[in-house]
């Protein structure tokens, strides 16, 4: 197995020094468990931060991304999982009573 993006209940934050951009790889799954979520601070923008992963994404009840989501496989958000940004996925997208707000990237 490569490596994995999982972030757990505790919450992980980007902060926008400047004009940033994140772009987080995973050879492998990026998972959120419930209640996670991501942050973002100080005038961080979703059209900046990217998730990117070879295999599924997966954000579990009441789990929170700002961002864009770029999946290989399939991308599930389970009951009460929010997405402010873009997903895309090359496979299934499995959505129970979640909510996607797209963001339009800056040209």
């Amino acid at each position: 197995m490569g490596h994995q993006i999982h972030v757990d209940e505790s919450h992980f934050c980007c902060s926008n020094a400047g004009f940033s951009r994140y772009i987080f790889t995973s050879g492998s799954h990026f998972d959120l468990d419930e209640n996670a979520s991501i942050i973002l601070t100080n005038g961080a923008q979703a059209s900046d931060v990217f998730f990117a992963t070879g295999d599924s994404t997966n954000l579990l009840a009441g789990a929170s991304v700002a961002g864009t989501i770029l999946s290989n496989s399939a991308i599930r958000l389970a009951a009460g999982a929010s997405v402010l940004g873009n997903i895309y996925s090359q496979s299934l997208m499995t959505f129970t009573e979640a909510s996607v707000t797209p963001v339009v990237n800056p040209t």
